[in-house]
């Protein structure tokens, strides 16, 4: 009885902790935009001598920027075009400071500058040595970025010469009695001359992100150890000077230097002329918006931060009771094991996900599914086991011992499976694949762990207690088919599919899968030629907007009400007969600007700054209107001046009279406002979006289960090593080709995840079929090695073997109905071509496993290889002699 309690409470105690330990560390999760709010930055952009941009060069400069966010870690972002001369990134950061730094990238020219302190500058390629680029590295632990120079270079010289020469300052530091002055050189970013006056200070400019000091004794101290020509700055990881550093001040410091050195290693900031040549572009930071998260929140912000009780926690809540309700069903006691070390696992993964700083995405959802379904492939195969050994007619306790020996290899393979798929998931799937490759790699070595360990354990308390010997019922073992050994009975109960041949079917069900893993191939194939994507692209609608400039700072000329009175003004109409006049019926057809609903109008006091031909910096100041609907750009417009249609403005002479020419047109001609004030319609367009690459999972997902397959090569021989492997790719390539085949809109590469989770399923299918008829073969006393004994024994393990494979089969698939009918919108799509995908392996792979590994062994059976002769032993020499032979005895001669 008291091993019933242990059990008990060793269960209740760890599913107590566990749910202890949820929230705190939910709460601690990074995210991207997916399941965290963000931040819609806001971009004036224009040529350097203030030319427009085209659509083309808007989407030139698009991908540049893109190429920037995936350079400082950004995983998830979209990136939109408002005009002609707005861009706006929505993304989501962890603090401030990391929006900060991706606005000053965006921002940044390629220009940057070292100075001393007497106003005297060396430009980047006057110091720098040409080819190489700045790195980061450690010093004594501290994060350090390095600067290479060229330390021959005059204007090098010059800089570091005068740091502590005539007109040079130092900054001083100590209290009055021990004052510390030090010199330094001075990193400059978007430097340009007029940044240096008489008045600049050199401690606290915002333009300047590094220093570099220069010592006493000569310049030697200001390069990196071992190095002469590489200028280091080191962070300080302190940040808040309290004396301790933190994880959260590393990971920033760490964060921070990255950026450094992504900023000095940028690009000019240029895109395609016309006339062949480069155009230079002037990026301004107008301002933010606050974006929502597109999946939804993880954390709720309320008075205090709570783990939000959104449609994904739903769906695991539920995917937990429906895998209980089952396992319960299927093993009673037995199951509580097997739900706490499923549990204990996932928390594993959610751990190892915070302890390596990766974000939670929609991909890490598929992350704990793979885990999920090794932990619980563990858990079921071992319980069946048991189920195995008493039906051998052996007690609970050795049917335990018996079965947890038996049990112990294939739990070791699955997850040599998960781990080794989700490493090159790592190594080969992008950044987008990181989250899925900590929770499937650290998660898996702690869940195989718990499934070696923790479950057997459990398991081990269970059978062993005094008060549950002999009642098999209580494990989901019918104890009527259980023989008495001791009356000699044999056993005769061997699953319930002993007695059928499942393979009888094979070459329809062969056949079948064929066909399916045909077509997912031929759409995948086709769609990916014809529309440059394998999926088709789910469009995004967005709303128009209506920017609102002026020069003058202190104005409520633009206020809420003549925005207002200006948009109910301004019409749209079909100008059918091209007159630019308005007929009275198509003024009455008309539709004012207003008519389309205003969201919000944002006068959060959004401005940017461009320097003009004169070299003065300019301010503008915006309010934005964000409509409800769009304006068709082929329509026409006019102004109501009087709101009665007694004056019209519907020509403007420039043979346009769209939305801006009327409008602007009205305001310089009637003064509606002043005319320093400009309004704009701008249609919004994605230009582009961060999706996780396709191809790199599919090819990560490739090489994982190749190494995965060789490794069943070797424990599992040739043939079957290769038709499970073949399985697997098969099953990953239904998998990913499914919605491509029937070509529904779905979430771009987010649906690539499903490849090495669907490979994982069917390797697990592969391992109980043959563990179990590896067994077969060596219980064979025939020790037949024959094609035909060989047949008769595979097609034995695969019905022996069924009851296991859909016992793990029917949980698995569960877990994605789940998640499919409770989870977000977002991955419903991708869950439902789980499900199906699993329901066909189930359907084929365990019965066409064992026809395929048997043709593949006749193939391989008539391969002859002749093994080297061994070199016959001479035969010894007797000698001959008159004397007899001593005699040997044991013990006598001694």
């Amino acid at each position: 009885m008291r091993r019933l309690w242990a059990y008990i409470l060793l269960a209740f105690t760890s599913l107590l902790l566990v749910g202890v330990g949820f929230a705190p560390l939910m709460k601690g999760v990074n995210s991207n935009i997916d399941y965290q709010s963000g931040k819609e930055i806001v971009f004036h952009v224009e040529g350097k001598d203030e030319e427009e941009l085209t659509s083309d060069q808007l989407k030139e400069l698009s991908s540049m920027m893109a190429e920037r966010l995936k350079s400082q870690g950004v995983t998830r972002y979209e990136i939109n075009t408002q005009g002609n001369d707005t861009i706006a990134l929505t993304l989501s950061q962890d603090y401030t400071k990391q929006y900060n730094n991706i606005i000053q990238y965006m921002e940044f020219d390629g220009s940057f500058a070292l100075t001393n302190s007497a106003g005297v500058y060396a430009l980047a390629d006057e110091f720098l040595v040409k080819g190489e680029k700045a790195s980061l590295e450690t010093y004594n632990g501290y994060p350090c970025i390095t600067l290479p120079v060229n330390v021959e270079g005059e204007k090098y010289k010059e800089v570091l010469g005068g740091a502590k020469g005539e007109g040079s300052t130092a900054e001083e530091s100590g209290d009055e009695e021990n004052t510390v002055e030090t010199y330094y050189m001075y990193l400059w970013y978007g430097f340009e001359e007029k940044l240096i006056t008489e008045e600049t200070d050199y401690s606290s400019d915002s333009h300047i992100i590094m220093k570099f000091r220069v010592s006493d004794e000569g310049a030697d101290d200001q390069y990196f150890p071992n190095t002469d020509n590489k200028l280091y700055s080191v962070l300080n990881l302190d940040s808040n000077g309290d004396g301790s550093v933190s994880n959260s001040e590393k990971e920033q410091a760490f964060d921070t230097a990255n950026y450094y050195v992504n900023l000095l290693n940028a690009s000019k900031l240029e895109v395609s002329a016309a006339n062949g040549e480069k155009m230079d572009i002037v990026i301004k930071y107008m301002g933010d918006n606050y974006a929502d998260p597109w999946v939804e929140p993880i954390v709720a912000l309320n008075a205090t931060s709570s783990v939000a009780f959104n449609p994904t926690l739903i769906a695991l809540l539920a995917a937990i009771v429906l895998v209980s309700i089952l396992l319960v069903y299927f093993f009673r006691l037995g199951a509580v094991s097997v739900i706490v070390t499923t549990i204990v696992s996932l928390f594993a993964g959610l751990a190892s996900m915070v302890l390596l700083s990766a974000e939670f995405t929609a991909i890490s959802i598929f992350g704990f599914v793979a885990l999920a379904m090794a932990s619980l492939g563990s858990g079921t195969l071992l319980l069946n086991k048991i189920k195995d050994e008493a039906y051998r007619g052996r007690s609970l306790k050795k049917a335990n011992s018996e079965g947890g020996k038996k049990a112990l290899l294939p739990i070791l393979d699955i997850h040599v499976i998960l781990i080794v798929i989700g490493a090159f998931s790592y190594i080969l799937g992008g950044s987008a694949m990181r989250t899925f490759a900590a929770i499937t790699v650290l998660g898996g070595v702690a869940s195989l762990i718990l499934s070696v360990l923790g479950l057997k354990l459990l398991m081990w308390l269970a059978t062993n207690a005094t008060c549950l010997q002999g009642k098999y019922e209580m494990f989901g073992i019918d104890g009527g088919k259980v023989p008495d050994l001791i009356s000699e009975e044999k056993p005769t109960y061997f699953g319930p599919y002993a007695d059928k041949d499942l393979t009888k079917s094979k070459l329809k069900v062969g056949i079948g899968g064929g066909v399916i893993l045909l077509a997912t191939t031929v759409a995948m194939i086709v769609f990916g030629i014809v529309s440059g994507s394998i999926y088709s692209e789910r469009k995004a609608s967005y709303n128009d907007r209506i920017y609102f400039e002026t020069l003058v700072s202190e104005t409520t000329q633009i206020n809420n009400s003549s925005i207002n009175d200006i948009l109910a003004k301004t019409f749209v109409y079909d100008d059918k007969d091209g007159d630019f006049t308005p007929s009275e019926a198509e003024m009455a057809s008309a539709k004012s600007l207003a008519s389309l609903g205003i969201n919000k109008i944002d006068a959060s006091g959004k401005s940017y700054i461009i320097t003009d031909s004169n070299d003065e910096d300019i301010t503008h100041y915006v309010q934005v209107v964000f409509l409800n609907g769009t304006v068709d750009k082929n329509l026409k417009a006019y102004y109501d001046v009087n709101g009665d249609k007694s004056e019209i403005i519907s020509n403007t002479g420039d043979d346009v009279n769209n939305v801006n020419s009327i409008i602007n047109y009205a305001i310089s001609d009637k003064n509606i406002l002043e005319d320093s004030a400009s309004v704009s319609l701008k249609h919004v367009e994605a230009t582009v979006t961060g999706q996780p690459n396709v191809f790199y999972i599919a090819m990560s997902a490739l090489v994982g289960v190749a190494i995965s397959g060789l490794y069943l090569l070797i424990r599992y021989r040739l043939s079957r090593g290769l038709i499970a492997t073949a399985l697997a790719i098969g099953t990953g390539t239904v998998a990913l080709g499914l919605l491509s085949l029937v070509h529904l809109p779905v979430v771009g590469g987010y649906i690539a995840p499903i490849a090495p989770v669907a490979a994982i399923f069917s390797f697990i299918v592969a391992i109980i079929f043959m563990n179990k008829e590896r067994e077969l073969v060596l219980e064979d006393q025939k020790k037949d090695r024959s094609l035909e004994n060989r047949k008769a024994i595979s097609i034995k393990a695969v019905s022996y073997s069924y009851s296991s494979i859909t016992t793990f089969a029917i949980v698995a698939i569960f877990i994605a109905v789940s998640f499919f009918g409770m989870g977000s919108n977002f991955t419903a799509l991708p869950f439902i071509a789980l499900v199906l995908t699993m329901l066909i392996a189930l359907i084929v792979n365990p019965i066409v496993i064992a026809p395929l590994s048997n043709i593949l062994y006749g193939l391989f059976s008539r391969v002859n290889i002749k093994k080297p002769s061994k070199k016959k032993a001479k035969a010894r020499k007797t000698n001959k002699s008159a004397e007899p032979e001593e005699a040997i005895f044991i013990g006598i001669n001694d």
